[in-house]
């Protein structure tokens, strides 16, 4: 899931999810994103957002109309740009706006694969309908089975990750946040 991160009236930040399909981005303050699917005219005056997938992995695609300035990191950009984690993304008469990467750890049930795979913290099987935990740093798969049989709350077993040093902590929301200026 990305997100884009506005100053409110009050000086917080407020982050809005970008939706899968492509959007246009009409507005950063606030954020007004129209889903092109839903009928919005797609005559190119707006900024778009696109989601596409390289190697596997989620990209996010900034398409600028030619008659659009926009700065990515302070530095003006062409018309095609790929978003990464903590960009900074401003136009004249916009305040800056953030662009995160950043995905949340939560509970899911592992679809299998064709090759085993074990747990980097009990070394057990990771197995077919097993509840899982995909670490939101690194993308290794935990167990996190609470209930018997099984009873493996691999991911929340340490502070941190079984490969890397990212927080196993449940109860956050997302750890980055720009910093106010």
């Amino acid at each position: 899931m990305a997100q884009i991160f506005s100053l409110d009236p009050t000086g917080s930040w407020s982050v809005t999810p970008v939706p899968t399909e492509p959007v246009q981005l009409a507005g950063i303050h606030p954020v007004d994103m129209r889903p092109l699917s839903e009928g919005v005219v797609n005559d190119f005056r707006h900024p778009e957002i696109h989601r596409c997938e390289y190697a596997g992995k989620a990209v996010w695609v900034l398409l600028i109309p030619a008659q659009f300035s926009i700065w990515v990191n302070g530095r003006r950009t062409g018309h095609i740009r790929v978003l990464r984690h903590r960009d900074s993304i401003w136009w004249p008469g916009a305040d800056a706006a953030f662009f995160s990467t950043e995905k949340l750890a939560k509970v899911e049930i592992y679809p299998g694969h064709s090759e085993r795979l074990d747990c980097p913290r009990c070394k057990k099987p990771i197995l077919e309908g097993h509840q899982i935990v995909v670490c939101p740093g690194c993308s290794t798969i935990h167990h996190m089975e609470p209930d018997p049989p099984l009873r493996l709350n691999c991911w929340t077993y340490s502070d941190h990750c079984g490969a890397c040093p990212y927080s196993s902590d449940m109860s956050g929301g997302l750890r980055w946040v720009p910093e106010v200026a």
